[in-house]
């Protein structure tokens, strides 16, 4: 009876672990929910991605920027590398991203951007970045979302404080 009870506690504590880790996901990644659906609602609205990514949302510490680097940011302690984006795979999105800005033509910089989504599909299926990431830059990278070159440069803004939030936000 012990031999079963021991068996059964531990059954238990796997299953509220596992319940726990599946909470904390969902909490950590709420506020990459967030933003997702407000792209989507913005999208249907026919809007650009520069009305909702906003110099404020972008670069204060209390928006997207921020709250999105922090989300993704990964500490020493960290172990599981599929939930965080380490620096090195971020600042490679961001260098392919923020290339763009050399380009004149708005269609040849979408062509580029569009370009980046493939890779970021890759690292996801390697396990070296999180879904989630990859499910907020397609949102991002669309015709629906990039109207105009003002919406590329407010996207490139916000990958930028991105970068820089979630290098402040972890211990590396």
């Amino acid at each position: 009876m012990n031999n079963y009870n021991n068996k059964y506690n531990g059954q238990t504590s796997y299953l509220a672990n596992k319940s726990k880790s599946r909470n904390d996901d969902e909490n950590r990644y709420a506020d990459v929910d967030d933003l997702i659906k407000k792209i989507q609602d913005n999208n249907d609205l026919k809007l650009g991605l520069g009305k909702i990514l906003t110099v404020e949302e972008i670069n204060l510490p209390n928006g997207f920027g921020y709250k999105i680097g922090k989300c993704f940011s990964k500490k020493k302690s960290d172990k599981d590398d599929e939930k965080y984006l380490n620096t090195n795979q971020l600042r490679k999105y961001f260098q392919q991203i923020s290339s763009v800005k050399d380009i004149e033509d708005y269609k040849e910089q979408l062509k580029e951007l569009y370009k980046v989504l493939p890779n970021i599909a890759y690292a996801v299926g390697r396990k070296v970045c999180p879904r989630k990431f990859y499910e907020l830059m397609a949102v991002c990278i669309s015709n629906k979302a990039l109207l105009n070159e003002d919406d590329i440069s407010a996207f490139v803004d916000f990958l930028t404080a991105v970068v820089a939030y979630s290098k402040l936000n972890s211990n590396n």
